[in-house]
């Protein structure tokens, strides 16, 4: 499928701008946005080092019921950037709680920085999603009805995250939730399809050499350091891996490592559902339901979270 029209033409506008203008210029608003009614509270996750908490924010929906569903969600940001403030973080968390009449928690988690690196990150993740599970009935949640999920990045810490929880004997994510993951440390080869569409977007959404100096912050070191703790697709036996979704955007390198986790999670028997929004570029959930392809997502996303 080409370019969504609504995006192309947001494109068109921002020809010649720089990769920044660009960044921001293609999440500016497709048109009115009115966020739907929830509770807002906020809370700390402490984590067991004691180095702090982990800053939480938690909405709900004005007409949840007792034994809800819940998600916990990241943003993205390359590791380094992004703020839990984003559409693609809060916003996000907003509107799947009111589309499942349940509750989701926005994860602030710490950014990785030149003396702050994994597994610091997938810690706090997840803290927070322990923190979420102790605390069920007081969030009046099912404790056997909390996914975890993130975009881009926060995709990354929460597949590895459900790994660890794997690993480590459960409690399990009821439904593990990506949106255009990153999961390997070197992205799969492209298919044709996919390596035809990427030229026709401009290079800083294309994010084909995500392992040139992001992993250096993120990892500490170059991204042949990476392992399956910080990086779920380098597992070599996914089995007992939670039932998992995952949303790629269509012009898109980083599709290509959704693709191979996909794959890699049915080869080990998981429950795995795999789709393209067509027309999109990287980062597409961050930008409001009034772009249609967003409107897609999110209900997928906040469907699959209510059944789980």
């Amino acid at each position: 499928m080409p370019l969504h029209p609504v995006l192309a033409a947001r494109l068109e506008q921002l020809k010649g701008a720089s990769d920044d203008e660009y960044w921001a210029g293609i999440a500016e608003p497709y048109g009115p946005y009115d966020p739907p009614p929830v509770v807002y509270s906020e809370a700390a996750a402490p984590r067991p080092d004691g180095d702090g908490a982990v800053p939480l924010h938690v909405f709900t929906a004005v007409d949840a019921q007792p034994g809800a569903p819940a998600l916990v969600w990241c943003h993205g940001g390359a590791f380094v950037g992004g703020a839990v403030e984003m559409f693609e973080g809060d916003g996000v968390a907003r509107e799947v709680a009111a589309r499942t009449g349940g509750v989701a928690v926005s994860v602030d988690y710490r950014l990785a920085t030149e003396e702050l690196h994994a597994p610091k990150q997938t810690d706090d993740v997840e803290t927070a999603w322990r923190w979420v599970y102790d605390h069920a009935d007081e969030l009046g949640i099912d404790p056997g009805r909390i996914a975890i999920g993130g975009a881009s990045a926060g995709a990354a810490l929460t597949s590895a995250v459900a790994l660890a929880l794997r690993d480590a004997g459960g409690p399990l994510p009821s439904l593990v939730a990506l949106a255009y993951p990153l999961v390997h440390a070197t992205l799969p080869p492209y298919s044709h399809e996919l390596a035809a569409k990427l030229p026709q977007i401009p290079a800083c959404f294309v994010l084909e050499n995500v392992d040139d100096g992001i992993f250096e912050i993120y990892l500490g070191g170059p991204a042949w350091t990476a392992n399956s703790h910080n990086m779920a697709g380098l597992c070599d036996d996914l089995t007992g891996y939670p039932r998992t979704l995952i949303i790629n955007s269509d012009y898109d390198a980083l599709r290509a490592s959704g693709q191979r986790f996909a794959a890699q999670l049915a080869e080990a028997g998981v429950d795995v559902r795999v789709y393209t929004e067509p027309g999109t570029i990287h980062g597409h959930v961050n930008y409001t339901p009034t772009f249609e392809p967003v409107e897609h997502s999110l209900a997928e996303l906040a469907a699959a979270v209510a059944a789980a």
